[in-house]
């Protein structure tokens, strides 16, 4: 496990960080100048869970978060307030099976590709954009054929249980 917290000047993290072979927890929190898309040599690591909060920076998510390569099956993102996008994850996306993003109030739309996470049991979106949480409103929501898969979903407070997966 490797918790990088509460380092303001922190603007990068060293390669040597791929060094890390049996990291499997990562957890980065309030680093306001840390740029998570110039992180190199995570690629290749196994990484089980990753904890991303108050990186008031981060506008996308890295690529080395997302892919059918990756082995993340927790993801939260907290607290990013600039965040306005979500990758577009491809086919066989099948590791991910949680993901929680809370307070991004700039994100206002799922990307497509979403329901290619298959394996995913638990999504957690609470006090983001309200667009983002009509989008995904069941049955009526524009979002919601690409979440419909998910077991159990919460929207603010709110616990949805999918009739669909």
């Amino acid at each position: 496990t490797l918790v990088i917290n509460s380092c303001p000047r922190l603007a990068s993290l060293p390669s040597s960080i791929g060094n890390l072979t049996k990291l499997q927890n990562l957890m980065i929190n309030d680093c306001e100048e840390l740029d998570l898309s110039k992180v190199r040599g995570i690629q290749g690591l196994r990484i089980q869970t990753v904890v991303i909060g108050e990186l008031s920076k981060l506008k996308a998510l890295p690529r080395w978060l997302y892919g059918p390569a990756t082995s993340i099956n927790y993801l939260r993102i907290v607290c990013c307030p600039n965040l306005v996008k979500l990758p577009y994850w491809p086919e066989n996306s099948t590791s991910l099976q949680k993901l929680e993003i809370l307070e991004c109030t700039k994100l206002s739309v799922l990307p497509q590709g979403f329901d290619h996470l298959t394996a995913l049991k638990e999504l957690r979106i609470v006090e983001c954009n309200d667009k983002l949480i009509r989008r995904c409103q069941p049955e009526t929501g524009e979002d919601w054929h690409m979440i419909a898969h998910v077991p159990e979903i919460y929207l603010n407070k709110t616990k949805i249980t999918s009739t669909h997966y």
